[in-house]
């Protein structure tokens, strides 16, 4: 079973790929779809297109999950966020963890 921060980390990873097949479509580099590679003339732009619309419905769906996700950051990479950006709850205790040489140490 995935934590948060694993889940978070999936979600943008898999938002990530989109967005690279829709420029590479745009450019009829289709070196991710086979499928295309094997046809005659495809249409890259077509593509493209059809991939725009799936990143907008991702954004809408995980948009949520996404600034849920943003309270977790401290969390998965304590050492290099900014206290600043943290709630008030935990500004001390990062500055603490942060301020820590041993456990920046064994990082």
């Amino acid at each position: 079973m995935k934590h948060n921060h694993e889940l978070f980390g999936t979600i943008c990873a898999f938002e990530a790929m989109p967005s690279l097949f829709e420029t590479q479509l745009s450019k009829n580099n289709f070196s991710h779809f086979s499928e295309l590679r094997s046809m005659e003339n495809p249409d890259g732009k077509r593509y493209a297109r059809i991939v725009s619309h799936l990143i907008e419905e991702f954004k809408t769906r995980f948009a949520d999950f996404r600034r849920d996700g943003q309270k977790i950051m401290p969390f998965t990479q304590p050492f290099c966020f900014d206290v600043q950006c943290a709630s008030d709850e935990i500004q001390l205790e990062l500055l603490d963890l942060q301020a820590n040489i041993n456990l920046k140490g064994k990082v």
